[in-house]
């Protein structure tokens, strides 16, 4: 049954213009969002299913631009962009490069592997906007949000920044950390409930809690605070970034825990044996979990597809 899987592939022929063209990407904690732009640049939006700030409010971990030299893509040279459903994973092929893209499936950690017919430059910068407090609209999911619509909402939801490590001179390390919040929303939320004698009884679920990444890559070096840059021309380029959340913690203690598990992902074994792994792992989960949807009539069949295609995607 795996070999049908490869006819619901995604395939694109163009880059997209924005993150509206993305391809889904993850393992059912990390998610990306992956696209191409006409200027050749690749950008990966990261998400975290338990990156919760102190609104209750699941943010992006940040934005990562990849640019190549020469340019990933060409205005009018062929470009292909698929989404392999079989081993989870989107692969790029243009202007003579080839870029596989995975999110491990046993390991918090997105792969990056770019493998070119010359050697080619990289480079790789972390785009933050949260550099400062900041005071958003309220949404649904917010703690302070007047769900009964009939008054304003009761106190500003402000986002705080996230913090940048100074870290090893070949890496950018980066996290967004909850502090105690005066109104807190939780608190508040708590006695509208009629559970206010609980504070301070319960964990609280928001404060601490500490998430972000760490970006690095064999023979690159750290330029700029944001940006990481391969040190020479080679056929061949890797890059990881490791994800990490903990509650609760102190952005020190967690940028302890986060160079702890690179170093124990680092121990694990090789690169292909690695991936190996994270193509076994999802052998045995297409063996057990697929669905093939099939019709009488053309127009039955065209939608037949439609659907196992979307439920596809959906386990990738």
């Amino acid at each position: 049954m795996l070999d049908r899987l490869a006819d619901y592939d995604v395939v694109w022929d163009s880059p997209s213009r924005d993150a509206s063209g993305s391809m889904p990407l993850g393992n059912g904690d990390i998610g990306l969002n992956v696209w191409v732009e006409p200027s050749g640049d690749l950008l990966l939006l990261i998400a975290k299913s338990d990156a919760w700030d102190e609104n209750s409010i699941n943010l992006k971990l940040g934005r990562v631009r990849i640019r190549t030299r020469p340019n990933l893509y060409i205005d009018g040279e062929a470009f292909h962009q698929r989404l392999r459903l079989r081993t989870a994973e989107i692969e790029i092929v243009s202007a003579g490069v080839r870029v596989r893209i995975w999110v491990n499936a046993q390991s918090p950690v997105i792969h990056i592997e770019a493998d070119g017919e010359r050697p080619f430059e990289m480079e790789a910068s972390l785009e933050m906007w949260r550099t400062e407090p900041r005071t958003i609209r309220t949404q649904t999911s917010d703690m302070f949000k007047n769900l009964a619509g009939k008054n304003a909402d009761p106190y500003p939801t402000i986002v705080s920044p996230d913090v940048v490590s100074e870290g090893p001179a070949d890496a950018i390390t980066w996290c967004h950390h909850n502090e105690r919040r005066d109104p807190d929303p939780y608190e508040i939320n708590m006695r509208l409930q009629g559970l206010g004698e609980l504070i301070g009884k319960m964990p609280h679920p928001l404060l601490g809690r500490t998430f972000g990444g760490s970006m690095r890559g064999a023979g690159f070096d750290r330029v700029e605070p944001l940006r990481l840059r391969s040190r020479s021309a080679t056929a061949s380029h890797r890059l990881e970034i490791f994800t990490l959340s903990y509650h609760p913690t102190t952005p020190a203690r967690w940028l302890d825990l986060m160079r702890g598990l690179i170093s124990t992902i680092e121990k694990t074994p090789d690169p292909v044996s690695l991936r190996r792994r994270h193509e076994r792992w999802w052998e045995d989960f297409w063996n057990r979990s697929w669905i093939y949807v099939s019709g009488s009539t053309e127009e039955e069949q065209a939608n037949a597809f439609r659907v196992t295609q979307a439920t596809s995607c959906s386990g990738s």
